[in-house]
Order: C-alpha cells, then sequence, then structure tokens
C-alpha cells in the first residue's frame, strides 16, 4: 500500500469522466433552464400569455389529442421531446399535459421503433453513427429494465434509444413499450411541471428542476453499484487460488 493510500485505496482514486460529464450535464440544463426563463421575461412571456393559451385549449375539445398526435409525430422525425413537454404543461396545466405528453411520447417512441424496423440497420447506422453501438451495448443486458433506466436518464438522446432498439436482435416490442411507457413517467412529469411553473420564484419548479436532476445521477448510481458487485465475485475467486499455492 502506497503512503498516501487508505485502507480501502479510493482516497487516490481518480475521478471518472463519466461523473464529471454528468455533473456538467446537470449544471448545463440549470443554466439552459435559468437562461430560457430570464429570455422568456425580456420578451415579455408571462402568465397572461400562458391564459391566453389554455383559453384557446378550452375553447377547442379536441386541441388534446391534436397536440398528442403532434407531439408523436414530432417525436418520429426526431424533434426532442423536452421543449413539446414544456409546452404541453404551459398550455394545459401538469395534470392533463401529462397525460398529453405521455400519450404523445409513447406513440412516437413505438412509432420510431417500427419505423426503425422498416429501415433496416444498415440506414439506422448511418444516421446515427457512433451511437448505435453504445446504446446497444445498453440493450443487449436485456429485458425492460434496462429499457425503463435508460428512459429514466433525462439526457440519453429519444430517438437514439427509439430508433437502436428498433434493430438491435434481441429487443422485443412488448419490452420496449413497457420500458418506454414505464421509463418516461418521472422525466415526463418532471418537464410538464417546469411548463406549468416556469418562475424560478416558485418552489414547484424547483422542485422539478430537483427531481431531473435526480434522474441525470442515474447512470453513476448504476456504475457505482456495478463497481461493487463486480468487485464481490472478484475477491471470492481469488480466494481458492491462493489456497492452492
Amino acid at each position: 500500500m502506497s503512503p498516501g493510500q487508505g485502507a480501502s485505496g479510493a482516497s487516490d482514486r481518480p475521478v471518472e469522466p463519466g461523473r464529471v460529464k454528468s455533473l456538467l450535464k446537470g449544471l448545463l440544463f440549470v443554466a439552459i433552464v435559468g437562461g430560457g426563463y430570464l429570455l422568456a421575461r425580456s420578451l415579455g412571456v408571462s402568465a397572461v400569455d400562458r391564459e391566453a393559451a389554455r383559453a384557446w385549449a378550452d375553447a377547442h375539445p379536441l386541441a388534446p389529442l391534436a397536440f398528442a398526435l403532434l407531439y408523436a409525430a414530432l417525436v418520429v422525425a426526431a424533434v426532442p421531446g423536452a421543449p413539446l413537454t414544456l409546452a404541453c404543461g404551459f398550455t394545459f396545466g401538469l395534470v392533463e399535459g401529462s397525460a398529453i405528453a405521455l400519450l404523445g411520447a409513447n406513440l412516437g417512441a413505438n412509432g420510431a421503433f417500427l419505423l426503425a424496423r422498416l429501415l433496416g440497420r444498415d440506414l439506422v447506422t448511418r444516421l446515427l453513427g457512433a451511437r448505435v453501438a453504445a446504446v446497444e451495448e445498453r440493450l443487449e443486458e436485456g429485458g425492460p429494465a434496462v429499457i425503463v433506466t435508460l428512459r429514466l436518464i433525462p439526457f440519453v438522446p429519444f430517438l437514439a434509444i427509439n430508433f437502436v432498439a428498433g434493430v438491435a436482435p434481441g429487443v422485443r416490442w412488448r419490452d420496449y413499450a413497457f420500458g418506454t411507457a414505464v421509463g418516461i413517467i418521472p422525466g415526463t412529469v418532471a418537464y410538464t411541471a417546469l411548463g406549468e411553473f416556469p418562475d424560478v420564484r416558485r418552489v414547484e419548479f424547483w422542485i422539478a428542476v430537483a427531481v431531473i436532476q435526480l434522474l441525470a445521477a442515474i447512470p453513476i448510481a448504476v456504475r457505482i453499484a456495478r463497481r461493487r458487485n463486480g468487485a464481490a465475485p472478484a475477491s471470492q475467486d481469488a480466494q481458492p487460488d491462493s489456497s492452492r499455492s
């Protein structure tokens, strides 16, 4: 053991680039949300505009369904879902907006999955490049639990999961559909809440931000759990070897 190293050797362990990257993404998210709020205030976007949007939605009974279908179509077309979910909260409120966003996101995700199967692996690889191998490696771990985990993480590209799952061998549609339906719930509700409560002076705003930050920390928790689970078998395997010598 080196002089500057603790009993576990953790004191000299370098910080993993993945942890730093996740932290930077979280800070970037807060900066974007805060900057967007300041920009909206400077452009005169206020509660009056939101009331007008909700008055329009109330005057058109088919507005929720039309918005959900539009949401789905844009997701298939690779438009990021976060702004669409914010718009749902802004226009329809937290409860109805979350329901609309969840319906639209699920329709879009399953539509993109089926589209990827029609396009084929070669074309999807040309569209997404190196991301195909990275996402497929995670999907190969198997089962709907992997889909749920990937969907929980706000910074994993939604389109990449949709398309890669569609061409990845061994990914069943029912596992994909179930994992997507469950995994997107927390993030969707959190982003809808940001649209419902866009004022940084509201406690609901910061609760939504905190939820998204916690979801972003999932990869770190998974890595730590895998390292601990992997370390135990290694130490157990080492004992018989030493006893033979």
